[in-house]
């Protein structure tokens, strides 16, 4: 008697567990996936987010550097020397680690690190003005050669920076309106 309550009892729970595995596995591994495509959707739309607020702090820069080329174009043709040109060199600095691992478009990257690069390089070159007009080494004999050799490559730098200011404002918009 023992033998046959033992297979009526164990047909039944073998066929819910062999019913439960063959329902189961395959929901398990759907509801598993779906919750890796849900976290991956998040961490993209953080990645999203996270080049956009970047990208608008850079706009915000260049646009910022655009005016303070303007006026610093403007008095080198007045043949002034600034104390401190205004120019924001720190955003790249600040931005670009929310930025380089998730902006795709490379020529866009050189393109801000170049300004950058050269907004810095400015900067420097004002200092060297203002000390060629009011420092130690305005007391040089050559001093107004020299000065107006530096005035007329800043000038120059300037003016270019600018028009490169103007546009890279505008495209940086564009890719963080996306």
């Amino acid at each position: 008697m023992l033998p046959d309550s033992f297979w009526l009892n164990f047909w039944p729970g073998m066929a819910s567990t062999t019913v439960g595995v063959v329902i189961g596995v395959p929901i398990a591994l759907w509801l598993a996936h779906y919750g890796a495509l849900i976290q991956e959707r998040a961490r993209q739309a953080e990645e999203r987010a996270r080049l956009q607020r970047g990208l608008q702090s850079l706009a915000a820069a260049v646009r910022h550097n655009t005016e303070r080329l303007r006026h610093l174009s403007e008095a080198l043709q007045k043949d002034q020397a600034p104390f401190d040109v205004g120019l924001d060199v720190s955003a790249w600095e600040v931005s670009k680690q929310e930025i380089i691992p998730f902006l795709q478009d490379a020529d866009m990257q050189r393109r801000i690190a170049y300004h950058f690069t050269q907004t810095e390089s400015l900067r420097r070159l004002a200092a060297l003005l203002l000390d060629q007009y009011v420092g130690v080494t305005s007391a040089l004999v050559n001093a107004p050669q020299n000065r107006q050799a530096l005035r007329n490559r800043m000038q120059s730098e300037t003016d270019n920076l600018y028009r490169e200011a103007e546009e890279l404002a505008n495209d940086i918009s564009k890719v963080s309106a996306r």
